[in-house]
């Protein structure tokens, strides 16, 4: 009996004394839960200052007089270019950020912010990123950035030439005599931007509107291929007029007969719901369907005052053979096509507008 109730006594110390070690274990800095520790850029910023100087010394970017050109991958969250009349060129190497999170979805990469502040004359070139980047131009004038793959914002500033990009987006934000031309996008957001030419994109979105303008006047919308896949196409909304669309190619995914039987939600419909007055002629317009329950009170202009547009679901008829539809070609309840074209042009060889 004094033998079983010894070996009780010795099992409950035992057991006493495992609490009593892993309750200090807990309590002690070894044995508290550390949060993960994700990896940080090597640089959190680098600066091109207004003096020439590269900051820090280490960042592998070479200057010689006012060119500056990678010399390695650079792998910074923030690259701040704050001095002007210089030529930054990617050289070759590319704009790296770390792996962040490793999920099962895949690798999470950090992001790389390019910013150019009260800038002028700066030429920004042959920057390409592995992951995602962004550029912000803000405050202004004069620069140009080409042959790249990040996505632009240019905020405030006026004279920028943008060329050659290929990204998720480019958008202008109280600019004016900008130019975004021959870029493969996502989509062209413009915001109170005015005498800017978009020429010669292409912006193919998959997740929001191709292209929406936003109290913006006096616009050129040229030679540009706009397309999507399941939300609409564009919007043109707010205080928004004399923007000119020439030789766009326009195209929705659902066909004629898909279209007609889905919920107007469903569609691809463009939405024209601005006060202003905008011409549309010469474009291309297929399997476009207007959103007919945002209407406008100020009916817009779809033709040149001889030719209108071409529009694959128009059903009217050609009796003298002339290429124009002998009836109009209704938009929405208060715009019309007043004279259709039978055919869809040859954007090719569309001649370039004069600027608005």
């Amino acid at each position: 009996m004094h033998k079983l109730l010894l070996a009780i006594a010795l099992i409950g110390m035992l057991l006493v004394g495992i609490g009593l070690i892993l309750l200090v274990y807990q309590l002690s800095p070894l044995g508290q839960p550390t949060a993960p520790e994700y990896p940080s850029f090597k640089y959190p910023a680098v600066h091109i200052l207004s003096n020439g100087t590269v900051e820090p010394a280490s960042a592998p970017i070479n200057s010689d007089g006012n060119y500056y050109t990678l010399k390695a991958d650079l792998e910074a969250e923030r690259l701040f270019v704050e001095r002007s009349n210089i030529i930054l060129d990617g050289n070759g190497f590319s704009l790296s950020s770390p792996v962040l999170v490793a999920s099962k979805g895949g690798p999470v990469y950090g992001n790389t912010y390019v910013t150019v502040l009260n800038g002028e004359n700066v030429t920004l070139r042959n920057l390409r990123h592995i992951h995602m980047a962004f550029l912000t131009i803000e405050n202004s004038s004069t620069c140009r950035v080409t042959n790249s793959n990040i996505s632009i914002t240019v905020n405030n500033s006026h004279d920028i030439i943008i060329s050659t990009i290929t990204a998720h987006y480019i958008e202008l934000i109280n600019s004016r005599s900008c130019t975004i031309s021959s870029c493969n996008l996502g989509r062209v957001n413009l915001k109170d931007a005015q005498y800017n030419m978009i020429l010669n994109n292409k912006m193919t979105e998959y997740d929001w509107l191709a292209l929406r303008v936003e109290d913006s006047n006096s616009n050129l919308f040229f030679g540009n291929s706009v397309e999507q896949r399941y939300i609409k196409l564009f919007e043109i909304k707010g205080s928004s007029g004399s923007n000119l669309f020439v030789g766009n190619y326009i195209r929705g995914t659902y066909s004629f007969a898909d279209a007609k039987d889905l919920p107007p939600q469903s569609r691809l419909d463009p939405i024209l719901n601005c006060d202003g007055v905008n011409t549309f002629y010469h474009n291309n317009f297929v399997y476009v369907y207007w959103n007919k329950t945002v209407t406008n009170d100020t009916p817009n202009l779809w033709d040149n005052g001889f030719e209108g547009n071409y529009w694959n679901d128009y059903q009217g008829e050609d009796v003298n053979g002339d290429g124009i539809g002998d009836t109009p070609h209704l938009v929405d309840d208060n715009n019309q096509d007043r004279y259709p074209l039978m055919n869809p042009l040859d954007l090719n060889k569309e001649p370039m507008p004069k600027f608005p």
